[in-house]
């Protein structure tokens, strides 16, 4: 059904869900890609106050390799890390890699109550140049 198949990731379990969606959504010769898009614009800001240097980006780059592994072997495709804004990174890698479907939880790391999407899902879901399917959380 789907031959390239993006899956963002933010350190969520909420990702690690759609990751896990994503998964049991391969088949064939279907690869499962995961993105990590830092915010180096939020990063910078309080609370995190944290530098943005190469070796945060090489943290997040292990950190998607790691979700990465999780995926069968046959499905394996790229772990990718990038900075930018996540619904724009999301959307900009969708575009680049041909991906068929963007698989990603409703909402993420700023989880918030009351809201049927995160403002990164529901920016994706208006933005993205593929289908977008949302695993909800309970």
């Amino acid at each position: 059904m789907f031959k390239q198949i993006l899956v963002p990731m933010d350190g969520s379990d909420h990702a690690r869900a759609a990751l896990d969606l994503a998964i049991e959504l391969a088949d064939g010769d279907a690869q499962v890609n995961v993105l990590g898009a830092l915010d180096a614009e939020a990063l910078m800001q309080a609370p995190f106050n944290a530098a943005i240097d190469d070796e945060s980006l090489a943290a997040y780059q292990r950190y998607v390799d790691a979700q990465l592994a999780h995926v069968p072997e046959a499905h394996r495709g790229t772990a990718v890390a990038r900075y930018g804004e996540p619904a724009a990174t999301v959307c900009a890698a969708a575009q680049e890699g041909g991906a068929d479907v963007v698989v990603m939880s409703t909402h993420g790391l700023g989880a918030k109550g009351g809201y049927a999407l995160g403002s990164v899902a529901l920016k994706v879901l208006q933005n993205a140049p593929c289908p977008v399917l949302m695993r909800r959380i309970d």
